[in-house]
Parts: C-alpha cells; sequence; structure tokens
C-alpha cells in the first residue's frame, strides 16, 4: 500500500525508518527526526505533526519549523541564521556518530547505504516535496544532487557524509529551492584542472560581475553557495560575516578600493580551521578583480596561467581560478585538498555579443 506523505521531512524520516527496520511509530522514524532537531518533539504524535508542515504560504512570518530549527541549534537569538543552524546540525551528525541514526545507517550498510537510499528514500522525499507544492524542476534539481553526493560518500571520510548531508538538511527544512540544497547540480560550468582548452578566453565574458561557487570535490559536481556580484560590492571571505572584523584589518590600498563598495558577506556553506574569520576580499579595481588576502595561513590561487601563493596580497583573477582559503602551496592532486581547505571558483557571465553568436 502506497505511503502519503505531508512533507519532504516526513518523507525522509519515516523511509529512513523502513529502510533500517525500525517501528513505524515516533520511536522509530522520530530518531531521524531527533537528528535534525535535537529534541524530544517527536516522542509526541501531535508536536511531530506540526513539525512536518512547512507551511511556507504563511502570511505572518516565517514558519514554525523554520524557527524551530534555527533555534534548537542556535538558542533563541538563532533566528534567520539559515547556513550557521544547517552547519551546526550536520557538523554534530558528522562528529558524535553515535547520536546520529543517519550516520549509523551509513556506517551499518555502507555498501547498500546509497541504493537503498535512492531506491526508498529519494522518492518519499519527493512525494512530500510534491505536497508541499514546489516546483518539479527544483525537485528534480535536488534529488540530482543528492544522488551525485551519495555516490562520493566514503564511510572512512565524515566530509564526505557532511557534502551529503548539508543539501539534504537544508532542503528537509527550508525546501528544495534553497540556495545550500542545490548543491549538486549548478549553471555554473567548471573547468577540469589544467585544462586550459577549456577555461573561458578574457574576450568572451562580461567583466562587470563576478560568480563565486564553493567547491567541495575536485571534479566539481558537488558544490556549495552560488552568488553573483557586480563592480560595486567588496566580497568578503571568511568564517565571521561581522564586516567589522574584516574593517580591522583592511588598509593601505584595500582600504581605498572598498571605501565606496557596498560590502557583502559570501556565505560559506563550509569552511576549515586553516580558514581565518576574515581570510579575504575580492573587489573591482579598474577593468579586473582582485583578491586580496588578509589571513594567518594564505591562500593559493590556482590560475591557468600563472598559480601563485598570496599571504597579505592580491593577485588579479581570472575566469575558472580556484581560490584555496587557508592552502598557502599548491593543492595535493586529491580530495584530501578540500579537507585541508576551503575552495572557492571564480567565474563570469558570458557577454551578449558572445551568447548571440552562439
Amino acid at each position: 500500500m502506497r505511503q502519503w506523505y505531508r512533507s519532504g521531512l516526513e518523507g525522509y524520516c519515516k523511509a529512513c525508518a523502513q529502510v533500517m527496520g525500525l517501528p513505524d511509530n515516533n520511536s522509530g522514524w522520530g530518531n531521524f527526526g531527533r537528528d535534525i532537531f535535537c529534541d524530544g518533539r517527536f516522542d509526541d504524535s501531535a508536536k511531530a505533526s506540526k513539525t512536518w508542515v512547512l507551511s511556507r504560504f504563511r502570511a505572518q512570518g516565517r514558519s514554525n519549523r523554520l524557527k524551530i530549527f534555527e533555534e534548537s541549534w542556535l538558542g533563541k537569538h538563532g533566528r534567520d541564521f539559515e547556513l550557521e543552524a544547517i552547519h551546526t546540525c550536520v557538523h554534530t551528525m558528522s562528529a558524535r556518530t553515535g547520536d546520529s541514526t543517519l550516520y549509523e545507517l551509513l556506517q551499518s550498510a555502507p555498501d547498500t547505504f546509497a541504493k537503498d537510499f535512492h531506491n526508498v528514500v529519494l522518492p518519499a522525499i519527493a512525494e512530500g516535496f510534491e505536497a508541499e507544492r514546489y516546483h518539479p524542476s527544483d525537485i528534480a534539481c535536488f534529488l540530482q544532487g543528492i544522488d551525485y553526493a551519495l555516490e562520493n560518500i566514503d564511510v572512512t571520510l565524515p566530509q564526505t557524509f557532511r557534502n551529503f548531508a548539508i543539501p539534504l538538511v537544508a532542503g528537509l527544512i527550508y525546501g528544495p529551492d534553497h540556495a545550500a540544497a542545490r548543491s549538486g547540480v549548478n549553471t555554473v560550468t567548471v573547468r577540469e584542472k589544467g585544462d586550459e582548452a577549456n577555461a573561458l578566453p578574457q574576450a568572451t565574458v562580461d567583466m562587470s560581475s563576478i560568480i563565486l561557487t564553493q567547491l567541495f570535490c575536485d571534479d566539481a559536481g558537488l558544490i556549495g553557495y552560488s552568488g553573483t556580484y557586480d563592480k560595486d560590492h567588496a566580497i568578503f571571505l571568511g568564517r565571521d560575516l561581522d564586516f567589522t572584523n574584516f574593517a580591522n584589518v583592511c588598509d593601505g590600498e584595500l582600504a581605498s578600493a572598498i571605501e565606496q563598495k557596498k560590502p557583502i558577506a559570501f556565505p560559506l556553506s563550509h569552511t576549515h580551521t586553516s580558514t581565518s574569520r576574515a581570510h579575504g576580499v575580492i573587489v573591482r579595481t579598474g577593468d579586473n578583480w582582485y583578491y586580496y588576502d588578509l589571513s594567518t595561513n594564505g591562500s593559493y590561487v590556482e590560475n591557468v596561467h600563472q598559480p601563485s601563493s598570496v599571504h597579505r596580497g592580491a593577485v588579479a583573477l581570472a575566469p575558472g581560478d580556484r581560490i584555496y582559503l587557508g592552502l598557502g602551496e599548491p593543492p595535493a592532486n586529491d580530495a584530501a585538498t578540500y579537507r585541508l581547505a576551503t575552495a572557492i571558483l571564480v567565474s563570469f557571465k558570458l557577454d551578449e555579443s558572445f551568447e548571440r553568436s552562439r
């Protein structure tokens, strides 16, 4: 008999319990709810029912589910800090394995986890999203990203679990159209390392705006937040979103460059300990975009023409560059790089004349 779910969250919890052979009640699927909300609300059927539904069309304020999630991880002043709540949740799930039923499921059946999740859990999540009336393209995009992350999970590497869990939790709480839930699919074209033939020529791009995308693995199939910024922005990179910390370390040429700019923080989906609170700034000066390093550990900018380490200095950016925050030397050619540094891809929009000629 087919099950009906009121939300993606309900589909996830109940389908995971089915895969794990747990009872179809609060004591069974409630384990997966506790992973995400870190409290006992799923022990009570009435509270669980209220938590399932997002009610995102309410006229007043954010829905009850978002408030519950953010406050459960960040306290009563944690509302609206979406990314911080997501990453606190996922970090806890992967760091304390005994307290995470999802991580326990992965460890107990690493060979069948991806198959079971794809065949049982993802269809249940999709059905719940349909009940929440999300657009089919958003649902399909989300499922494709989760599928990619599933293929790359290694039980011995917690980072690969986090790369899977970050978009999963973001989608279940905020919906499949949330930026952090779209980590598997993006319109940004990414070249392979050292492949100059695939790098966009300078003449075919519009340098008035810049696109930044966080990368989680070497082939760039799994990405984090992606944002587009124009020439009037000064984009701050680091573990801290408080601009005052950047103001304390910006001086000289950089202070002059950002004086008339609008400050904006790039919301990193995940950062490493090597990344400083105020690590660097990207700003356009004249006809070029520059990355200014302000950090303790430095950065490495991988450019197809002139790769360079930068520490308390500046370097011009080009299409296809990768900025490794906290890595002061050329990165290793393996996944370990992404456990040591925070990686940012630099790209630009194609200019209109090039688009018309295609």
